[in-house]
């Protein structure tokens, strides 16, 4: 005779605050992360909050296989897999450029594409790819505003505010201003920088939308090249400092080596949902960059 089972259930919640399901960053298609043929790791926009991440790094070195590479204080150059990431991948577009850093208050989350990604980054380095995803406008209001502070004189100020226009209206809006000054750990650094950020969305139909993005972005900071070791260093003793020179003390002020930058970009993206599972996307950028160094340094 049928035996008759005693029923089940089986549910399924949200997922933590640092997960997430799928990314696109493989292969330009959403797919799930379990499912894709690449190692992918997303670092959600929870995880650079609750850090307190000044820059992409401070998030992703929770990532595996990522560590900085060269120039520790500044930019955002990456070592992924042992290859050093050349130039940055914003919004999956690829920007030759490793003198500025992308302020983690424009991102909403992270994707590392871990090995080669000849789809998304064919000229970039084959230990993976980073690629940024911005914010974009929601027709749901929202604000928040965070206040920083810290040592060495740290303060900073993050306002992110977006919501539609109006009652019922297809525009939303979004706007995020950052601004943050501090001394760095070493005597004479500074770090001055602020950005803003402008967002326009119109919304045609549900599945269809066109958004503008602005970005002016500044930043003032000092480098540091190091402090110079004592002469009897070689390859078979330890490398020291000079007898009663201070960890951090720095023999340039912020007059003599600093790097100054200006960015402003422009981004166009226009979205459209085919049907349930597939979508298309036409999107364009423009960039201007403008840097300036001075720099003397004792070895030449």
């Amino acid at each position: 005779e049928p035996v008759k089972l005693s029923a089940f259930e089986v549910r399924a919640g949200d997922l933590g605050r640092y997960e997430t399901s799928d990314a696109s960053s493989g292969g330009r298609v959403a797919v799930d992360l379990f499912s894709s043929p690449q190692n992918i790791n997303v670092v959600t926009g929870q995880l650079m909050s609750d850090v307190g991440a000044e820059r992409v790094l401070d998030a992703l070195i929770y990532t595996p296989s990522v560590t900085e590479s060269t120039i520790p204080n500044g930019l955002d150059r990456i070592t992924v897999r042992g290859f050093q990431v050349e130039g940055q991948t914003v919004d999956g577009f690829y920007i030759d450029e490793t003198q500025s850093n992308i302020d983690p208050a424009l991102l909403d989350h992270i994707e590392v594409v871990l090995g080669p990604n000849a789809i998304l980054q064919p000229t970039g380095s084959p230990g993976g790819t980073i690629n940024s995803i911005t914010k974009k406008p929601l027709f749901q209001a929202q604000t928040s505003i965070t206040l920083e502070a810290g040592l060495f004189d740290y303060g900073g100020l993050v306002v992110d505010s977006t919501g539609p226009l109006g009652p019922n209206s297809k525009f939303a809006y979004r706007l995020v201003a950052d601004v943050h000054d501090y001394d760095g750990y070493y005597d004479g650094t500074k770090d001055r920088s602020y950005t803003v950020a402008p967002m326009l969305t119109y919304q045609f139909s549900p599945g269809t939308k066109i958004t503008l993005q602005v970005l002016l972005d500044h930043a003032h900071f000092t480098n540091y090249l190091g402090l110079p070791v004592d002469p009897s260093s070689g390859s078979n003793n330890d490398a020291e400092l000079l007898a009663g020179v201070s960890r951090t003390a720095n023999p340039y002020n912020d007059s003599d080596v600093y790097r100054e930058q200006t960015e402003n970009s422009y981004s166009l993206l226009f979205t459209s949902a085919i049907t349930d599972k597939l979508s298309v996307r036409v999107a364009s950028r423009f960039d201007n960059f403008y840097l300036h160094t001075n720099q003397m340094t004792l070895s030449g």
